[in-house]
């Protein structure tokens, strides 16, 4: 059924795991099933620790599963790190570093991340439009804002040629 859908809509289906940072910049997810994963999306959001922790907790993750999974995507960037207000400083830094290692940065629609200072500092070619969507309705809630958004990074792409 899955092979029928992608080839009648003509759509390339990747295997994805969202996974939560751990202290030590591993994540949750068993190392036995990295090899079948393509994304992995890195989590900050039920991390238990201080901001600089996140931070480099972060950094060690981006870092590490770089060279074991192809594509890398923090998701939900901020959701925990820019709950305090010092906090600015170090997801720059995170997300700068998470661009140089060559990951994805999540504009998670749900959650309105990253904010908008720090949106345009990501190239359009690192951004994944994400919904964050835990039902159908909520995707076709969400279809406006994602058209809007695909609007508004042609525009910041076609102003740079």
């Amino acid at each position: 059924m899955v092979e029928e859908e992608r080839v009648a809509h003509q759509i390339e289906i990747l295997v994805g795991v969202e996974a939560k940072i751990l202290p030590n910049g591993f994540v949750d997810v068993p190392e036995a099933i990295l090899p079948h994963v393509q994304v992995l999306g890195i989590a900050e959001h039920s991390f238990q620790g201080k901001i600089a922790e996140l931070s480099h907790a972060l950094q060690l993750s981006f870092q590490h599963y770089q060279k074991i999974v192809p594509a890398l995507v923090w998701v939900h960037p901020g959701l925990k790190l820019l709950k305090q207000l010092q906090a600015f400083k170090a997801f720059q830094e995170t997300m700068k570093f998470a661009l140089n290692v060559g990951a994805y940065i999540e504009v998670n629609l749900r959650y309105n991340l990253p904010p908008e200072p720090f949106l345009s500092q990501i190239p359009t070619y690192r951004l994944v439009i994400g919904v964050d969507a835990h039902s159908i309705n909520e995707v076709k809630e969400f279809g406006k804002a994602i058209l809007d958004l695909e609007n508004k990074i042609a525009k910041k792409d076609s102003s740079r040629i």
